[in-house]
């Protein structure tokens, strides 16, 4: 039931559900399955809606793609966001390159912008962080904009309980051997190793004498 209603002229447009893509007018290329998914698009494009109430805001964002019940529910004109389980990403208006993977999964803030969030409840951390875990504890990434990456782990005393002095010290912390490594070339990886391609390895020989030839 008006389903598609208000379309006007534009094309492959893809409507199953009471209402879904009902406002669309000129917004192509949409999919929408699920009562009231994509229900308030109108020039948006691109994008595909599974689940009641899926995307059930978006205006003119394009590029989305929401699976689950009331996923993405919240988002108006945010671009290139996924989110997948039921209320993901809920918190995304105006956000743009999102992925979001988990029931109740969400980004740290409405605008946000190339967060990564995986895992059951969980929070994203902050832009351009990769944060996974559940609702009880995270793991989270340092920003994807610098050379290196490094990873932090919540520790929050208000999510733990039983709380003990351990008999670990000094003694065990001396005990830890902190290193530097390089890793090695392809074609010195031992055979018996799970990632040893016999092609590539040839390959890379043949490449490194060559080199040595000519040098």
């Amino acid at each position: 039931y008006q389903a598609l209603y208000n379309n006007t002229t534009v094309y492959q447009n893809t409507a199953i559900g009471y209402g879904s893509l009902n406002a669309n007018t000129t917004g192509y290329s949409n999919v929408a399955i699920g009562h009231i998914a994509l229900s308030t698009n109108t020039t948006g494009y691109q994008n595909a809606s599974f689940g009641q109430y899926s995307l059930a805001t978006c205006s003119t964002g394009y590029s989305n793609t929401a699976l689950g019940q009331a996923a993405m529910n919240a988002l108006t004109t945010g671009n290139s966001n996924t989110a997948v389980g039921q209320n993901a990403g809920v918190g995304i208006t105006t956000g743009i390159n999102n992925v979001v993977v988990g029931a109740g999964a969400n980004v740290s803030a409405a605008g946000a912008a190339n967060q990564i969030v995986l895992g059951q409840g969980v929070g994203g951390f902050g832009d351009s962080r990769l944060t996974f875990g559940s609702s009880a504890g995270k793991i989270y990434s340092s920003t994807f904009t610098t050379a290196t990456v490094t990873w932090t782990q919540s520790s929050d005393e208000r999510l733990k309980q039983d709380i003990q002095d351990t008999y670990l010290g000094l003694d065990f912390i001396n005990e830890i051997r902190p290193v530097t490594f390089r890793w090695k070339p392809t074609n010195e990886i031992p055979e018996e190793l799970y990632n040893y391609h016999k092609e590539v390895n040839d390959r890379d020989t043949e490449t490194i004498q060559r080199s040595e030839e000519h040098t």
